[in-house]
């Protein structure tokens, strides 16, 4: 079990195309670390108190990659992009728990739905979508719940 302080990354992603997610870093950081019902208080809720979100050490960015979004892009490919250009404006992405990939939107949103995490691994990849519908905040609980090592419930129903 994972307890303790958690760091993360978590960055935005523009295409040169012009195709981003309907959010400013401001906006998400609101999201993630100060409005009620937020990403810490998610994390601090579900863990009884045993986790938590470093805000002093959790930056938001936005980054602009030009990766083509069709045919649909893979997800390594943009989180690998991502991790290159944080490297260049100085964030050493190794040093944070988690990485939270904002992807563009594309026409691929369906191929896997609102998000994706790595099961014991560090990075998860959310969808414009899932922040567009206002479902953000708890996609990435989710996901990053699987980079924690958690896995789906064996019951019937919605993932």
């Amino acid at each position: 079990v994972v307890r303790g302080p958690r760091t993360i990354i978590t960055v935005i992603i523009s295409n040169c195309q012009g195709a981003t997610a309907s959010v400013t870093v401001d906006q998400l950081k609101a999201m993630w670390f100060t409005n009620s019902g937020s990403l810490l208080g998610w994390f601090n809720t579900c863990s009884w108190g045993g986790t938590s979100v470093n805000t002093n050490n959790s930056p938001v960015v936005r980054v602009d990659i030009c990766v083509s979004l069709s045919p649909c892009p893979d997800a390594d490919v943009l989180s690998n992009a991502a991790k290159v250009q944080l490297s260049t404006m100085g964030y050493r992405v190794t040093s944070y728990d988690h990485l939270v990939v904002i992807m563009p939107p594309s026409s691929c949103e369906s191929d896997w739905g609102y998000g994706l995490g790595e099961v014991k691994g560090t990075v998860t990849w959310i969808s414009a979508s899932a922040i567009k519908d206002g479902l953000g905040i708890m996609v990435t609980a989710h996901e990053v719940q699987h980079n924690l090592g958690l896995y789906h419930a064996n019951i019937p129903g919605p993932e």
